[in-house]
């Protein structure tokens, strides 16, 4: 059963929701949508929702103009944005450049 509140979810015609929370009825579904900029409140069918597919290989929307990087970024360097992979990258004299350069590679993000 699809409830699951944090999640990326795929409707049938293709689109993507991020949910952050679901109202008492059960049916009403707020979150994000897309590109995860414009804060959505819906109407839909239970049955309609349990169609969704729920998306738990995307951190980030397929279409966002600066991806999440994955947790181990943000866990080891504080860094959660592809905008600041690219500043860290930038500067050759930080600490970490060697160790955020390999997990980059890693990540096939270089």
């Amino acid at each position: 059963m699809n409830d699951t509140v944090g999640i990326f979810y795929e409707t049938i015609d293709g689109k993507i929701i991020k949910t952050t929370g679901f109202s008492n009825k059960g049916a009403e579904i707020s979150g994000y949508y897309d590109n995860g900029t414009d804060y959505i409140s819906l109407e839909v069918s239970n049955s309609e929702f349990q169609t969704w597919i729920p998306r738990r290989d995307l951190i980030d929307f397929p279409n966002s103009r600066d991806p999440r990087l994955p947790r181990e970024f943000d866990l080891l360097f504080d860094i959660k944005y592809t905008s600041e992979l690219n500043h860290a990258l930038s500067s050759p004299n930080n600490d970490d450049y060697v160790e955020i350069r390999e997990m980059a590679v890693k990540y096939g993000l270089v």
